[in-house]
């Protein structure tokens, strides 16, 4: 996953119509076809309903949205006071206490992502204490 699967996510999400949301991303439909059906593929559900050239959110994909969201939408603003406190070294510990298998799947997937842009010399490590099924 990546931050541009991301963003093309919330796009067509906000807009339902595929032809309207790649034009806007200054993308090919098939282009954004075929990222949203790598995500889906990389998170093993479905994202959308299909309906011609609309779509309308899963439950998967409304629950997903919401990470989505904050992960593309505070991205820019965090990357930007990052860079303004001129923080080069910085260590951060998430705990996802009685989660989902899929909420943990989204969120560590979110956190890599806004991990690879806010800190892009940095390598992401996720540790699980306890076992759960993905």
């Amino acid at each position: 996953m990546n931050l541009s699967q991301l963003q093309y996510f919330c796009k067509l999400a906000e807009l339902s119509i595929t032809p309207k949301a790649a034009e806007q991303l200054y993308i090919t439909q098939p282009t954004l076809s075929n990222s949203i059906s790598r995500l889906e593929d990389e998170l093993g559900v479905p994202l959308f309903v299909r309906d011609g050239r609309n779509v309308r959110l899963t439950k998967y994909g409304r629950e997903f949205n919401e990470y989505a969201k904050r992960g593309t939408c505070g991205n820019r603003q965090r990357q930007t006071a990052r860079t303004r406190r001129g923080q080069a070294n910085t260590r951060a510990q998430f705990q996802l206490v009685r989660s989902t298998p899929l909420k943990t799947r989204f969120c560590l997937a979110s956190l890599r992502n806004i991990a690879s842009v806010l800190a892009p010399n940095r390598s992401f490590t996720s540790h699980r204490d306890l076992p759960m099924p993905i």
